[in-house]
């Protein structure tokens, strides 16, 4: 199946890019609103294809792929607010899990994306990994319980993004629907600059404060790239097959993050602030290997019957 072995890729990608936004989010860029500024600005970079088949699609395609691309940006704006106030262990699967839920709800009921049996009983076991991964973190205190609101808005947002996107993808092509939805999320963020009190919130961060060389400056940029990377191997897989199932497949991300925090985490900790306990990693474990059973399933589903 080659949308699985890119949609894990990418979420392989993606893990490294989360651990790195943790970083910045918490020591280099402290407003998530500056942080999701830049990465929209970044989106300008699909620019280059143009010149590779890039056609005007109808008025109902644009339409779709600016609603992708806006709704995708409150998505970052919640999850980075989420990432600077905790654990990124805790906040990528909950936003994962939600993504995977809403996704697999909005996309039967607004477009009727059906699923196949035996992919939807693959999604359904990646979603309880998913769940059994975060269930330990999800109410564990007040702070949290206040945070989860924009975890459950960022999960939303995810979710009708790439629900969108799937059916730009099914009414146009891949690169079309790459490059409306991108210039979108670009021109979206510019937009706040014509607003006072968000505009003088933009420039304050150590990467626009410094020279552009500097440590934050290259790390904010590497992390992009590789997060550029995963998030074109996982957009492209959801062109291949249902946003439902490829964003099921975010809890091999989590693990992926899990494993770099064990090793990282202890030696680093006052850079991750990650939480290890006993109680928290049987969780994440038992979350894991249902994950890996999920995946199974999914790699020998033949299909089956539409719902």
């Amino acid at each position: 199946m080659t949308f699985l072995i890119l949609s894990t890729l990418g979420y392989f990608l993606n893990a490294l890019t989360i651990l790195i936004d943790k970083f910045l989010v918490n020591k280099g860029i402290p407003n998530p609103l500056t942080y999701t500024f830049y990465l929209g600005l970044l989106s300008f970079t699909v620019l280059i294809l143009l010149p590779f088949g890039f056609q005007i699609p109808s008025g109902w395609v644009l339409l779709l792929s600016c609603a992708s691309g806006i709704t995708f940006v409150f998505g970052w704006i919640s999850f980075y607010y989420s990432l600077k106030f905790d654990e990124a262990s805790r906040v990528a699967p909950i936003v994962g899990t939600l993504t995977a839920i809403f996704t697999f709800w909005l996309g039967l009921i607004l477009f009727k994306q059906a699923l196949s049996f035996g992919e939807i009983i693959s999604v359904l076991v990646l979603i309880l990994g998913l769940v059994m991964l975060s269930s330990s973190s999800w109410f564990k205190s007040k702070l949290e319980r206040e945070h989860l609101l924009a975890m459950v808005i960022s999960g939303f947002c995810f979710a009708l993004s790439s629900v969108f996107l799937r059916e730009v993808f099914l009414k146009s092509s891949f690169l079309n629907g790459l490059i409306l939805s991108r210039l979108a999320m670009g021109f979206f963020v510019i937009t706040w600059l014509f607003i006072p009190k968000i505009r003088s919130q933009l420039f304050h961060g150590q990467i626009s404060s410094n020279h552009f060389q500097n440590q934050t400056s290259l790390l904010f940029i590497g992390g992009q790239i590789i997060g550029g990377l995963g998030g074109l191997l996982i957009t492209f897989s959801i062109s291949l097959v249902s946003p439902a199932i490829i964003n099921s497949l975010a809890g091999t991300q989590y693990i992926f993050i899990l494993i770099a925090t064990l090793i990282l985490g202890k030696r680093n900790r006052h850079l991750l602030d990650e939480d290890y306990t006993k109680h928290t990693l049987v969780h994440k474990i038992l979350g894991s290997i249902t994950i890996m059973v999920g995946l199974a399933i999914l790699a020998l589903s033949d299909g089956g019957f539409k719902l």
